[in-house]
């Protein structure tokens, strides 16, 4: 036999048993559905008990290279994107954490460390803004340390800095809609990864089987056609004895009957 055909054939043998497995697999299509439920579940009981909420509130910077902002030329903005750079360095500098941290009335005692971890600054790319969010676990502490970075932070800026000027475009907005964890887009990602996890388990199993189900796995393993099989049995009845007769006549018996009484 060549290596060509000895390729085809191996080609289909790999083929005929990936769709064998995945016929089989699909018929436990519920048990997958069920397990990714099951995770789902799950991850929704996790998210409950153990995930404390996460609550947002936003503030945003405009940069400029002058104190005058109203005589500004093209290469006042390039210096005032080359500054807002600068200037989000400086809004996590430790003298604008200790006036924010003097200013809230903030009971717990926040750190350095902590409040800085609680404030993240990003620069809007090829533009002279700086975007501030503040998360807490408190829509009232987000909001109020909001506040005090917009009451603070310019002036901090500018002694530090000593160039340009920043004054806020929005003031902070108080919102007590969570947002994190997000419990249901938690739960979606469950139920897939469930469903894949399941879907995994199955085809190891299936792969690992050396079970024969189909004629076509006869055929495939014996390289002969299958000429005949035996039909599956069904609802067996109890004190029944089954009975091979004469051409291949399945009878059964009743054991609780009579000798010679005989059913088909």
């Amino acid at each position: 036999m060549s290596e060509k055909n000895r390729q085809v054939e191996y080609d289909e043998e790999n083929y005929f048993s990936i769709l064998t497995v995945l016929k089989l697999v699909f018929k436990k299509f519920n048990l997958i559905i069920i397990s990714g439920v099951i995770t789902a579940l799950a991850v929704c009981l996790f998210v409950l008990i153990f995930v404390r909420p996460t609550y947002e509130c936003r503030t945003t910077f405009y940069v400029y290279n002058t104190s005058d902002s109203s005589s500004i030329n093209n290469s006042d903005v390039q210096a005032a994107k080359n500054l807002a750079v600068t200037y989000s360095k400086i809004l996590k500098n430790n003298a604008v954490l200790d006036a924010v941290i003097k200013d809230i009335n903030d009971t717990r005692g926040y750190t350095r460390k902590e409040l800085r971890n609680t404030i993240i600054v990003s620069t809007v790319q090829d533009s002279q803004l700086i975007e501030i969010a503040v998360k807490t676990n408190s829509p009232d502490l987000s909001y109020e340390i909001a506040n005090s970075v917009v009451k603070n932070a310019p002036k901090e800026i500018l002694r530090i800095a000593k160039v340009g000027s920043v004054e806020a475009v929005n003031q902070p907005e108080f919102s007590d809609k969570k947002t994190s964890p997000k419990t249901l887009y938690d739960m979606l990602i469950g139920f897939i990864a469930g469903m894949i996890i399941s879907f995994g388990i199955l085809c190891l199993k299936f792969f690992s089987d050396a079970t024969i189900y189909s004629t076509e796995d006869v055929e495939r393993l014996v390289g002969e056609p299958v000429l005949g099989q035996i039909p599956e049995i069904k609802n067996v009845q109890k004190n029944k004895m089954w009975t091979l007769k004469k051409a291949g006549v399945i009878s059964y018996e009743d054991k609780n009957a009579k000798s010679g009484n005989f059913s088909e």
